[in-house]
């Protein structure tokens, strides 16, 4: 089952209001942001478990307390095989390592439409690839 959604009016609120309906659809996976991979490719499996939005952010929660935060969410595209926003200007990884520590890892479209990344924890290489959906998940 395919589902594609070309939203009207606040397009962050018809995704998450598409993404909860059809939730048992949405398929699990690894994510990447601005085609950078959040861990290894394929070494973990996220689980959507419910999609807000406050105003032009879409907020996506997971199974296992992460949060993904996508600015100027727009388009959305679930198949069998993944899960992709296409279009945002930005996209914020949160996970909470223990009680006290958020982790967070941002990547953003800066005015010359170049991606720009930073992370308050030690990243490796930020690996994001121009012309990459803002958030994928297969």
């Amino acid at each position: 089952m395919t589902f594609s959604v070309r939203p009207v009016g606040t397009s962050a609120e018809v995704i998450a209001a598409t993404l909860n309906a059809t939730i048992d659809h949405v398929p699990t996976g690894s994510i990447r942001l601005f085609g950078a991979w959040i861990g290894r490719p394929h070494d973990n499996v996220h689980v959507l478990v419910a999609a807000h939005a406050d105003d032009t952010t879409l907020i996506l929660d997971f199974d296992k307390g992460e949060r993904i935060l996508i600015a100027d969410a727009e388009g959305l595209v679930i198949d069998p095989m993944r899960f992709v926003i296409q279009r945002g200007t930005g996209a914020e990884y949160r996970t909470a390592a223990d009680n006290a520590t958020t982790y967070v890892l941002r990547h953003w479209l800066d005015e010359d439409d170049q991606i720009r990344s930073s992370s308050n924890f030690h990243v490796a290489d930020f690996a994001t690839v121009m012309g990459s959906p803002p958030f994928e998940l297969n």
